[in-house]
């Protein structure tokens, strides 16, 4: 993307052996763009490249409550995409804002008291009230799962309960974990 009003070449890299061979390649790159645009072009510069996070979708069931099972899994899902992708990703947790499940990441998060710029958020992601809640939800669902999440946590009560999200993810070919609670 264009950053600067256009002049500077923002981008994201997979992986960080990606990020340091595009910052070695920048002056070639730039130089490329700058004649394949000719004179109207107005990128300047190539600002260092961004990580792309792992995103990992998190639904419960509204009667799911065994808040150390959750954070559990949660701190696996983190261990395991350090492991994967390494320590410079970010892992972003997308969750509703309606049952205890989200409540739990959104707690399990501020809890850890990391510094700034540590590598796991929270990011609750609320339904728009202005819409019937059911259509709410289900748009919000289809937004989340529209960004191409890396993975999608589904925490149910019953082996045969499945949850709206976890259905759409599935549907979409985002892998799912899902966690059978007690």
């Amino acid at each position: 993307m264009l950053g600067l009003q256009g002049q500077e070449l923002c981008t994201v890299a997979a992986s960080a052996a990606a990020r340091d061979e595009a910052a070695r390649r920048a002056p070639e790159t730039l130089a490329r763009i700058r004649a394949l645009i000719g004179e109207q072009c107005t990128i300047t510069r190539w600002s260092p490249s961004t990580l792309l996070p792992v995103v990992v979708l998190v639904t419960g069931a509204a009667s799911a409550t065994e808040r150390q099972r959750v954070e559990d899994v949660l701190l696996q899902a983190w261990y395991d995409a350090i492991e994967a992708f390494g320590t410079e990703h970010t892992l972003i947790l997308e969750h509703g804002c309606e049952t205890p499940t989200d409540r739990f990441v959104d707690e399990w998060v501020a809890r850890l008291q990391l510094p700034d710029g540590a590598r796991l958020m929270s990011a609750p992601m609320a339904a728009d009230t202005a819409r019937h809640y059911d259509q709410a939800r289900e748009v919000r669902d289809q937004q989340m799962v529209a960004r191409r999440p890396d993975l999608c946590l589904a925490f149910v009560r019953h082996t045969g309960e499945v949850l709206p999200l976890e259905k759409r993810a599935s549907a979409a070919g985002i892998p799912v974990q899902r966690v059978l609670l007690s």
